[in-house]
């Protein structure tokens, strides 16, 4: 799994009228030894909160799944930047 992928499941879930909360297990870009946890809990275009490489954040509601994907994928790759 990868990022885009956390990101497109994040997306996928926006229709369901569901919370989503769960870890996914993805693989670290510049490592492919390595796997990363990023915990996801979301409702409709809102990401109350992702944890990734200890980093703890939030997604305001987005007008369009698009910009949500953009939002997620932004966001998990500048933790692993920063702290991963």
């Amino acid at each position: 799994m990868n990022v885009q992928d956390v990101a497109d499941a994040i997306a996928k879930n926006v229709k369901t009228g569901k919370w989503l909360s769960c870890t996914f297990t993805i693989n670290h870009p510049n490592d492919p030894e390595r796997t990363i946890s990023v915990g996801v809990k979301a409702y409709g275009k809102w990401v109350q909160r992702l944890e990734c490489c200890g980093c703890v954040e939030g997604i305001p509601e987005q007008p369009t799944q698009k910009a949500l994907k953009e939002k997620v994928v932004s966001l998990i790759d500048a933790a692993i930047s920063v702290y991963g």
